[in-house]
This record gives structure tokens, sequence and C-alpha cells, in this order.
């Protein structure tokens, strides 16, 4: 015998499935590749008991119970023969002997779980001499009987592959062309041409998101807009339509921000791994135990993705214990956790290292045009009042950032600039900063503010947060006691009692500044006089002066603060008392015209200079997907509970091992390659795009290819297509589609035959094409598309069909129009948990949060009452009616069938459909064709 092959499985992986047999037993299973099957090696078989008792062409004495000395298995192995090349460690052959003379006890395959021999876990087999997938699947249907029935009409043939390629119907002109082509090879140029539409990328991009659990809001408690997610989107469009490898696919979505070169791209696709929903409220919560396990929660949801979408294996099923049916241990689960542990959730910047240097090249000579107008500035009256602050915003124009980061700022919650104010009237509304450009450390903010309320407590001035890391820093007044003013920290960390003199300036601007010193100290001062000191000694621990990350770190104006701000200067050092003063009395920016008339005129001259030639702002876009951090110690925990660490684990999965003192990226990138070396990888992924063209995988779990999925109706047949996949194909999701919508299976019609019902009830072995219903997402599309009103904008932030209001949590008020906007691909439309669309959830569209590789299709109520009531229902039959008229006035029903159904009425459904517009009008008639089996289904 020689070492079992698969990579997938290890001697660890194997002694989970049969820890009461002993590890012998998973050393011998793994030998079930070549000593087994119809011609195992050397007349061997070790794949039952009775086989292995038998003997092989060397006689009965491979295997004696009780006596390994005797036992050939066991003298071959011992002299290094055995496996061929690579002979079995000091540790495994005793494990071997000891199994033996234990009496070789024995647990036949299949009987309760998967072990070594399971299918999906084989190397593929050779492929079939098979010239097609027809001839493999004619062969089952002949032995039942059973043949393929006759060939779909053009027409339906080709709606039905416009929709499994694009999610949409054809145009009565595509059919009509395609039904009088009379060339040998129509079939195949159609399919090509779609192939080629960039609308093929949009179908199974939604296919893809559904696996990946997509979400643009985080879900839980707060359920926060992800505004900056769909950059995720849009890689996964472009990758269909680039016919990226599918390797390369994988590759980028665990690995694609340190795979080289670094793109823009390939960072995006990374958010797959935390595209899921994270909870922010128990990630702040202060009990360290219950965060940590917010944290194993958010691990799992990880671990389960990857190794479901990519291997088809519930891993996340063994993170409290040894899995109970597949060849999973816990240790290789938290092996794989060990694999992401360099990773947590966050924006970061949105750009390669080239777009980096080319962004700040562009701004660079604009940056040194306004530091020549700043001295020219400062020739007028000496040296300047205070240094030039790095954020300055004096609300004279808008929300500019006239300092020198050009951190612009966007307006939230209905604030706005009037009269060279910063206007809050709601404690909701605040003014959010792009990431900063440049770490932050020591550091002065100061604001000059009007308060509505001298009472009030926590009003947010500016503050400065790393969302990594959950520190923040800012201004307050009212913080922890009224009438005073003060700083604001994480918990308190770095926040003292304030001990000013009480506030009494109502309805007047008031200068404030707090700076953060080396010393650790936080210096308060009131209209240039310091105010008071909290002293070092508060400081101690986490008190101690944050440091706060390029790139990472946000600036907030407002949030809490109900008044009015008249400029805001940030630092990044520390200013002192001289300072401060100086800044104060210079006083902040005055609307009109300034004392010096050739100094106002300069400042002007710059401002329009500023606003006319820099970008929004210096920093990059961001997206969210993770930070990188060395990857912390990881220990197994009992019952998946972090307050029980038990023995600490290195990074690997089953037979994948990496160093401990290995980076991140080299632990995710050896993680992706070993994926694409797993059989499994590829019967994975040809079974999910047969499912989603004939409704049902050939394994009909797509995403468990274990035990406890489905058996494959034809094993033979998902060893085939991913041989050909990996070799022929070359990993090209196209030419898989080819190959499949070639195919004679592909083409038949859905012809209902009573005798093979009787054989085959549940169509499991192709007699016919199974009729379809649409996703909620095409019905929506197909609407917008048949009447013309289909806006085809491609790519970019998704639209908000909704308003929100923030109290704490964000609250979703639905919203529908007949904007551009509204009337993109549903694909488009910001996928919110807490703001689904009635109607496409009735049609069974998933929760986004969820991984759902395979959508429910129900029959209820609610479906029917949707397509009867649903306001958008009822304007577009509205919009079909005219777009019908407009197209044939002489027999606009004809057109509604034609745009609707791709075909003409029959005379029958013509005569009722003309009563029903005589009785009604031909708004019901539209109606009536959206409520009909035909227009939601696909043959």
């Amino acid at each position: 015998m020689r070492r079992f092959t698969i990579l997938l499985l290890s001697a660890a992986a194997a002694h989970a499935l049969h820890a009461a047999d002993g590890e012998g037993f998973a050393i011998i299973s793994r030998c079930g590749s070549c000593h087994g099957g119809s011609k195992p090696a050397g007349g061997l078989d070790l794949t039952t008991r009775q086989a292995a008792l038998s003997g092989g062409r060397s006689g009965p004495s491979a295997l004696t119970p009780k006596d390994a000395a005797t036992s050939r298995i066991y003298q071959l192995a011992a002299a290094g023969k055995m496996p061929p090349g690579a002979p079995l460690s000091k540790m495994e052959l005793g494990s071997l002997k000891a199994w033996i003379d234990a009496g070789a006890e024995w647990q036949e395959q299949g009987a309760k779980r998967a072990d070594a021999n399971w299918w999906s876990l084989l190397p593929l087999k050779p492929p079939l001499a098979a010239p097609n997938l027809d001839a493999i699947l004619q062969a089952r249907l002949s032995s039942k009987g059973l043949s393929f029935a006759p060939a779909a009409s053009r027409p339906v043939l080709l709606r039905r592959a416009t929709y499994d390629l694009h999610g949409l119907p054809p145009t009565p002109e595509e059919i009509n062309a395609f039904v009088n082509d009379a060339s040998p090879d129509a079939w195949a140029r159609a399919v090509d041409r779609h192939l080629a539409s960039p609308r093929y990328g949009e179908r199974w991009a939604r296919h893809w998101l559904d696996v990946a659990r997509f979400c643009e809001s985080q879900g839980y408690e707060r359920d926060k807009v992800r505004d900056n997610i769909w950059p995720y989107r849009d890689y996964v469009i472009r990758a269909f339509n680039k016919d990226k490898p599918y390797s390369q696919f994988v590759r980028e979505q665990i690995a694609g921000d340190v795979l080289q070169p670094v793109t823009h791209e390939a960072i995006a696709a990374t958010a797959f791994l935390v595209a899921g929903p994270w909870d922010e409220v128990g990630n702040e919560q202060q009990s360290a135990i219950m965060k940590a396990r917010v944290r194993e929660d958010e691990y799992e949801d990880l671990i389960g993705t990857v190794s479901q979408t990519f291997l088809g294996l519930t891993t996340n099923c063994a993170r409290c214990h040894d899995h109970k049916f597949d060849p999973i241990l816990q240790r290789d689960y938290f092996g794989m956790k060990a694999i992401f542990a360099g990773i947590s959730p966050a924006d970061r910047p949105y750009e390669a290292p080239q777009d980096r240097e080319s962004r700040l090249a562009a701004v660079r000579p604009h940056v040194e045009k306004l530091a020549w107008f700043d001295k020219q500035i400062q020739a007028f009256d000496g040296p300047a009042a205070s240094t030039d602050p790095d954020v300055r915003f004096t609300f004279n124009y808008d929300a500019r950032d006239l300092g020198a980061f050009g951190l612009h700022g966007q307006l939230q919650g209905g604030a706005r600039v009037e009269n060279g104010k910063l206007i809050l009237s709601k404690g909701s509304q605040s003014m959010k900063l792009p990431p900063t450009p440049n770490d932050w450390r020591e550091r002065t903010f100061e604001a000059w503010v009007k308060l509505a309320d001298l009472n009030a407590l926590g009003q947010q001035i500016v503050a400065i947060a790393n969302p990594f890391d959950r520190i923040n820093d800012g201004l307050r007044y009212g913080s922890r006691r009224t009438r005073q003013w003060g700083t604001s920290s994480e918990y308190d960390y770095r926040t003292e009692k304030p001990s000013g003199r009480d506030e009494n300036q109502a309805g007047a601007f008031v200068h404030i500044a707090a700076v953060w010193s080396a010393d650790h100290a936080i210096r308060i001062y009131r209209n240039g006089a310091l105010s008071y000191t909290v002293t070092p000694a508060f400081n101690s621990g986490k008190g101690q002066l944050q440091s706060y990350p390029a790139e990472i770190s946000q600036i907030t104006i407002g949030g809490g603060l109900i008044g009015e701000i008249d400029e805001i200067r940030l630092y990044r050092r520390a200013l002192d008392a001289t300072e401060i003063e100086r800044s104060f009395r210079e006083g902040p920016m005055p609307a009109g015209t300034l004392a010096a008339p050739g100094r106002a005129s300069l400042i002007a001259e710059q401002t329009a200079y500023r606003m006319a030639n820099l970008p929004k702002t210096f920093a990059p876009p961001t997206i969210f997907t993770f930070r990188t951090a060395p990857p912390p110690p990881i220990n197994v925990l009992e019952r998946g509970d972090p307050a029980k660490p038990g023995e600490p684990v290195t990074p690997h999965f089953f037979s994948l091992s990496v160093p401990p003192e290995a980076s991140d990226a080299q632990r995710r990138t050896a993680l992706a390659d070993w994926i694409l070396k797993q059989p499994i990888a590829a019967r994975v992924i040809v079974n999910r795009v047969w499912h989603y063209h004939f409704g049902r995988g050939i394994a009909a779990t797509p995403n468990d290819l274990g035990f406890n999925g489905e058996a494959p109706s034809h094993p033979e047949l998902i060893d085939w297509l991913a041989a050909k996949f990996i070799g022929e194909d070359g990993w090209s999701l196209k030419k898989l589609h080819r190959r499949i919508l070639l195919s004679d299976a592909y083409r038949q019609s859905g012809r209902f035959d009573p005798q093979a019902s009787e054989k085959d009830p549940e169509n499991r072995l192709y007699w016919r094409f199974p009729a379809k219903r649409l996703e909620g997402e095409a019905v929506r599309d197909t609407m917008l598309q048949i009447t013309g009103m289909l806006n085809p904008e491609m790519y970019g932030p998704s639209f908000k069909a909704f308003d929100v209001t923030v109290s704490n949590s964000h609250f979703y008020n639905l919203k529908d129009s007949d904007e551009a906007a509204f009337r993109r691909r549903s694909l488009y439309r910001m996928n919110v948990l807490s703001a689904r669309l009635p109607l496409l959830e009735s049609l069974d569209c998933p929760d986004p949060s969820m991984r759902a590789p395979s959508r429910g299709v129900t029959t209820t109520p609610l479906q029917a009452l949707g397509l009867m009531n649903n306001l958008f229902v009822l304007r577009y039959a509205g919009h079909l009616a005219k777009r019908a008229t407009d197209d044939n006035p002489g027999d606009p029903v004809r057109r509604i069938w034609q745009l609707a159904l791709g075909r003409d009425p029959s005379p029958a459904e013509w005569q009722d459909a003309q009563s029903l517009r005589k009785a009604q009008d031909l708004t019901s008639v539209a109606w009536a064709v959206f409520n009909s089996n035909e227009f939601v289904y696909v043959e």
C-alpha cells in the first residue's frame, strides 16, 4: 500500500473518526485509495474488515488480529516499504501495532459518519471516457429504461438561458432572431453572447453574495448602515464578467490584500471574510469575558463561511467538540481560527500602494502652493497668531477643511452650515470626517461654541476615535458634571470629574481648548486661560496618552451637542499656554472682510485655490473589511467557551500546517493555496454551478458535501465536471457554464412523463428539465426591464430605498420612487437587515446575514397578495400598459404577452384579455399577466 494521497485528511483527523478504535485504524483507513475499489493493489482490499482478513495475492496473512508480528501489513510498514516512498513515523508504527494486537477492531464505512473514504474527500477519479456529460446521464437513464425529454422549443430555451445567465428575460426581438437563425451553431453563439454580456456578472454575483452572506448593515441591536462595503459586490461582478479563474477568485477572497502585487480590487475581495453581521454593542461592553464570547461567535461565522463556501464542510460544528459526523477535530477548528486570528472587522483604506503614491503626488503641488499663501499672509502681521492648525473648519463657505489635511466634513442627521456657523439643532446631528492621513498622539482641540442649554450633559464638541482598538478622546461640555467643560474617553479611562468654574455665559460663543500632552496630562482652557489640569497620576494604565493611527482613526464634530460652532481648530501637537491665549485673542475667522485688505484678499484667494484644486479629501476612500495585527496565541476552548482555555494550537487545518511564527499574510495565503489543492474544492464549485442551472445540485446540499449532506445522484458526473474544470477549462467558470448549457440535458423540455415519474419521482436522473420559480429580485428586475424603465447603471454605491432615523439604533423607513436610482437592478439596492422589501421577502429572498447556498421556494398567500396589491407591482402594470400601447397601438394586448412572456397570446387568452380590457383597462391586463404562473416560472 502507499500513503493515502488526499491532502484533506491527516492522521489526527482520522483519529477523530475512530477514537474508540485507536489510531491504528485511522492509519489503515488512509490506505483505501490504493487498496480499495474494483482493482485493489495487490488484490488486498482494506476498505472492510472482512476483505482485509481475506488477504490478497500474498495470502491471508495480511492482517492477523491480536498478532501484529505475523501480520504482513505491519511487517511491510515496519520495514519502511509501505506506504511506498512515505514510511510511517515511529508513533504511527506504534499505533498500528497496538491496534492489531488489540484485535484490529473495525468500523465499517458509512455506518454512522464519514471517514477517510467518504466520496467527497477522495481524490478525483480519472475522467470517464464519456465524450460529454450527456453520456454519463444517459447511461443512468438507460439503466432505468428512461431517456431525455424532447428538446425544448427555441423561445423556451432562450428564455431559460437568458434568465439563467442574466436574471432577465430576452426581448421579443432577441427571441425572433434566435428562432429564425437556421445556422447549426446558433445555440452556441447565443450562449457565448450571453456569457459576454455584463448582465452575466450581475446575475451570478447575486448567487455568490447569497453564499457570502453579503450584508450592507452590521445587524444586531444597532444595525448601522455599512455604506462602504459595496466595492466587494462590484469586485464579484467584475470577477465573473472577466472570467477570473476560480482559483484566483478563491485566493483573493481569503488573502487578496497580501497577494503581490496588491491591487485595490483584491483588497475589496477580502470583505468576503467579514461581510456577515457584527455585534457592535457586544464588542463595546466592559465585561472582558462577554466580549471574548462575542468575538468567538465572529470566528465561528468566519470559519463556517470559509469552510462551507470553498470546501463544502461544516467545520463550524467542531467549535465545541469533535465533529459528530465529519472527520474534523475540535483542534482543526481552532487551528483554522489561528489562521484568521490576526484580523478584526473594520474599515481600511481602499487603495493599492501605487494608488496611494499617485494620490499623494497629485496633491503635493497644491499643498506647496497653499503653504506659499500662508507665508504671504503671515507677512502682514508678523508671526502667525498661532501655529497653523492641521484641521480647520471656519464654516464661512461650507463644511470644507481649510487646514493642511483637507478632511472635508460630511454633515449627518440634518446638521447644516449657515451664516458662517455649524448648526446642530438635535443631539443626533454631527459632522463626520474621513480617516485622518496622519498619526495623532500629542494634540490640541479648540473650538468656539455657543450652547443652547447650559445645564445639558454629554455635549460632544469634537472627538477622535480608533474603531479598531475601541478607543476615543474628545472635547465635551457637561462631562460627568453640569456646567463644566471637560474631555471624554471610552469608559472614562482618561476623564476626571471636572474642577473648573461653572459655565454661566449663556447665549454667547465661548473659546474652549483641550491639550493632551506627552506627560499624559490633559489641560482644559476657557477663553484663553487655564481652567484645570487632569494630572498624570490619574492617567495611569489605560488612562495614559493614546495614539491614533493614520488612515484608520476618524474625527467627528458634534454628536450630542445642541448649539452652534463658529470655528474648529485641531493640531497634531500640544500647544502651550501662550499659544492658546494668542489663538483666543485672534478669534475665529470673520465671515466678512478682515482688518488688512491685502491679507483678506490673500486669504480669499487661498480659499478659492483650495476649493478649485484640491480633491474632496487627502485621505483615501475606505472599505469595510478588516485590520490586521500579529496573530495572538490560540488555545482550544472547552465547549467553545473562552472562559475555559485548553491546550494551545498552532495554525493548521487538517494536513495543512503553518509555522507558529508565520505572519497573518503567510497564514491566510497558505490556507488559500491549500484549499485549491483539495479535490473537494472543485467538486463544490461545479456542484454549485449545476445547482443554479437545474434548480438542484447533483448533490442537493451545496454547502455540505459531508456525511449530513445529501448523497450525489451522479458522483461520477461531479468528478467528470471537476476534472474538466481544473484541466481543460483552466478553472474558467464561463467554460463550465458553456459545457452545461450546450448539453442535451439542459436543452431538453420540461415535458412530464407519467411512467418516468413513477420510476424517478424527484427527477434525480434528469429525464426532463425542471421548472424553476424566479427569485424575488428577478421578478422585480423583470418588471423594470419589460416596461423599458430599467436603469442599466452598473457599479458604485448602493441606492437606499429608505430613510434612516438614528436613536442609538438605526430605524429604517422604506420608500419607493420611479427616480433613476430606484430603477437600478435589485442587486444595487442597499441590502440592510432591517429594511428588507416586503415583496422580495415574501418571494423567499433570504436574510442577507445568513449563508444561503440554496433558496427556499414556498407557496404562500403573502406571495399572491404581494403580486396583487403591492404598490410597485400596480405602478409597473401601468407602465407596461403604456409601453405596450406605445409599441403597438393596434394590439397592445399582444405586445404585453410578447414583452412579459416571450410569446403571442393564444386566441382564448387574447379574447379573455380583450374582455378584461373592455371591462376595466389595459393596466388590469398587465396586472393579470404579472400574477400568472408563467410570469414567475421558467420552463
